[in-house]
């Protein structure tokens, strides 16, 4: 019985976001758990700044051709 709650509980991690507090305890047989800031939970950071930082300009003036209207010097 146990290890089906394990197989359990791995699924419904996946699917987290989506259930509710009474899904996840029947899925599981477990209260769901605060969030808890995880080492590999560092990575989105990173990832985040990248795509707004770095990748969004950079769409604008490649891919929307943005640069030939405004008259940019690089």
């Amino acid at each position: 019985m146990q290890s089906e709650y394990k197989i359990d509980a791995k699924i419904a991690e996946w699917f987290k976001p989506l259930l509710s507090n009474n899904e996840y305890f029947i899925w599981t047989g477990q209260p769901r758990q605060r969030f808890v800031f995880r080492a590999s939970d560092i990575i989105y950071f990173p990832l985040f700044i990248f795509i707004f930082i770095v990748a969004t300009p950079v769409f604008i003036i490649l891919v929307l051709n943005i640069n030939e209207n405004l008259n940019l010097q690089f």
